[in-house]
């Protein structure tokens, strides 16, 4: 992916530019008002420049195959599960305390 910046006297102009020279694959990321040409502060014109991304591939990023849907386990959630199902082997006062959450680890796995 490539970020690249066009520059055009209006807006729409911009746009067109960009989607001639790129295509349609594009994400802009922001536009701004500039002043270009000029001699000295003097003269200066008004535009427009457009910062995007091109990625030729876009277009297969956006299809999701149906596996990227389904929610991974965090290890962060997995080293918790242990550690307290460690704790609570080791402790009969903390097995009443956590007996809640482990049976929500127990229904997630």
């Amino acid at each position: 992916m490539d970020i690249l910046t066009e520059q055009a006297e209006t807006y729409d102009e911009c746009i067109n530019k960009i989607k001639n020279k790129y295509g349609p694959n594009i994400n802009i990321l922001r536009h701004k008002k500039i002043r270009t040409g000029g001699f000295l502060g003097f003269f200066e014109k008004e535009g427009i420049e457009i910062t995007f991304t091109f990625n030729q591939n876009n277009y297969r990023d956006q299809i999701r195959s149906p596996e990227s849907y389904v929610k991974k386990p965090d290890p962060f959630d997995e080293e918790r599960k242990r550690i307290i199902q460690k704790a609570v082997l080791s402790s009969p006062s903390l097995r009443k305390r956590f007996s809640l959450t482990l049976t929500a680890f127990r229904r997630k796995a």
